[in-house]
């Protein structure tokens, strides 16, 4: 766990506030009694960055001890703006520094069970603590995917979670299960979202429906893409993966403001993640559209794409087999009932966006 200090303007994980810095690497109980002490005897003016090194071995953990943000009280740590947490079941409750902006909370693997890997539930406790954290400007949760949901996680996602409104929060990273996902992203309001990514694996043998729905109610807000990009890859193991990410229009003299960044682990029923993830997506001022894959997507996906970019005026082909790609994408394009060689003036014909290749 990393805490640190920052009596300027925050600007990225990787500062280190001015001022003492202290390793806290001994156990989590010996640790918490040398945080608070330290707290309790540092002025206001204090400035430094305390980083805490629990044990390795999850046997020798004593998450117990780890009450966050209980030991972050308002007079102890008034100008607390930046937090990282680490830890496999940290108890988050109590009150935190209303000046906390930027918390980043990985929650690690809880152990085995029949042989798989598992994780527990945190979302409740997640949640509960954010309620706390009025003025956040970003939050990253960072969680194993690839593993299964323990019971009593899996029973946190059947119980009662809170709903949560940051109205000051911009951006988010989420990694974790798409079940998890789901979960965490439909209990938040953030008004003020200008950027989401979120990288996400299945963790039953199909995607949970409301996984599209839950992106759309959280991007609601981020300003309209300009641009997006479609990519297919393969990952390790069976994990393949769909990627969609999205730009706002520049401004003059400047580079595209991404949007969002959506990956997700394909699976089973692949074909179906694009359509649904674009019927759901904010994509109706989509201009330009890049396609960075060796797999040809189905003649009904692209059907579905192209009702989704009413707007669209460009197609990229991008990667090494792009130049032999490019007849197969005009071909669906020219297939598409949507989409016709435009004739006239006639008010139902759209013109087929142009194409390109990128290297």
């Amino acid at each position: 766990m990393a805490i640190r200090h920052v009596p300027s303007r925050w600007s990225s994980p990787s500062f280190t506030a001015p001022g003492r810095s202290v390793s806290l690497a001994e156990s989590a109980t010996r640790s918490f009694r040398c945080l608070r002490a330290l707290l309790r005897d540092s002025s206001d003016s204090f400035s430094t960055t305390l980083y805490y090194q629990p044990p390795a071995d999850p046997k020798n953990r004593d998450d117990a001890h780890i009450h966050f943000p209980s030991f972050l009280q308002r007079d102890l740590t008034p100008r607390l703006e930046y937090v990282e947490l680490d830890a496999f079941q940290p108890q988050l409750h109590g009150p935190c520094a209303d000046s906390l902006k930027h918390l980043v909370f990985r929650h690690r693997v809880a152990g085995t069970l029949m042989g798989r890997r598992y994780t527990g539930p945190c979302l409740l406790s997640l949640l509960s603590a954010l309620q706390n954290m009025p003025s956040l400007e970003s939050v990253a949760f960072d969680k194993e995917a690839h593993v299964m949901l323990g019971p009593a996680a899996e029973a946190e996602l059947q119980g009662s979670l809170p709903d949560v409104v940051l109205p000051f929060m911009r951006s988010m990273h989420v990694h974790g299960t798409a079940e998890e996902s789901v979960a965490l992203l439909g209990h938040l309001t953030l008004p003020a979202l200008a950027d989401l990514s979120l990288s996400c694996a299945r963790n039953s043998t199909e995607y949970s429906e409301a996984l599209p729905a839950a992106l759309a109610h959280t991007l609601a807000a981020v300003p309209e893409t300009h641009t997006l990009h479609l990519a297919q890859f393969t990952g390790s193991g069976f994990h393949r993966y769909m990627r969609f990410a999205g730009y706002a229009a520049p401004a003059p003299g400047s580079a595209p403001a991404q949007t969002f960044d959506v990956m997700v682990d394909r699976g089973y029923g692949r074909e179906e993640i694009v359509p649904n993830m674009c019927r759901e997506l904010p994509l109706e001022a989509v201009r330009e559209l890049t396609i960075d894959s060796q797999e040809d997507l189905s003649e009904s996906t692209w059907l579905t794409l192209l009702d989704a970019l009413p707007n669209l005026a460009s197609i990229a082909v991008k990667g090494p087999f792009a130049p032999y790609k490019l007849p197969e994408v005009r071909f669906r394009l020219e297939s598409a009932k949507s989409i016709q060689v435009h004739a006239g003036d006639s008010p139902m014909c759209r013109r087929i966006p142009t194409l390109r290749a990128l290297n």
